[in-house]
């Protein structure tokens, strides 16, 4: 091979090798520049334990300090709790808790139940995500106080412990 020829293969595979690098540039920073993040409140489920039910609680307040358009603001909790569906739980049933996404770093969550205007602490186990139901039968409104780093938000719903 002559010398022009080869000086001419080895400019031409420095374009294609340029080329490639400047197209999966172009797809990386495409990549990043692309991700749709969601801010939003998540959506909070309860799920009893070997059950296949579940219910969406409903969004009672909300201050959520990333995006203004998510706040929601409920005089009573009661009226729109016994709107929702009941869980039926038997006593001392372990329920599962998820949140539909996690677009926030989570600061807590404290669930209470309440009972003829009585409001009592249910203990929250952090690492499986679940609380226990009450274990006395009634009908009970649940709340879930929700601290994160874009804001507060309470859900509201209704359990029913036979």
């Amino acid at each position: 091979m002559s010398q022009g020829m080869k000086l001419e293969v080895r400019n031409s595979m420095k374009s294609i090798s340029k080329l490639l690098l400047g197209v999966l540039l172009a797809l990386v920073l495409a990549g990043c520049i692309g991700e749709d993040y969601d801010f939003s409140p998540p959506a909070v489920t309860l799920q009893p334990a070997d059950a296949a039910q579940q219910e969406q609680l409903a969004e009672a307040n909300i201050e959520w300090s990333y995006d203004e358009k998510y706040n929601k603001k409920t005089d009573d909790i009661f009226a729109l709790a016994v709107k929702q569906n009941k869980l039926l739980l038997t006593p001392d049933q372990r329920v599962q808790l998820t949140l539909d996404h996690g677009d926030f770093k989570l600061d807590g969550i404290t669930i209470f139940v309440w009972q003829n205007d009585e409001r009592v602490t249910l203990p929250f186990d952090e690492k499986d995500q679940s609380f226990a139901a009450p274990a006395e039968a009634g009908n009970y409104v649940v709340e879930v106080a929700l601290a994160a780093d874009k804001g507060q938000a309470q859900y509201v719903g209704m359990l029913a412990v036979e």
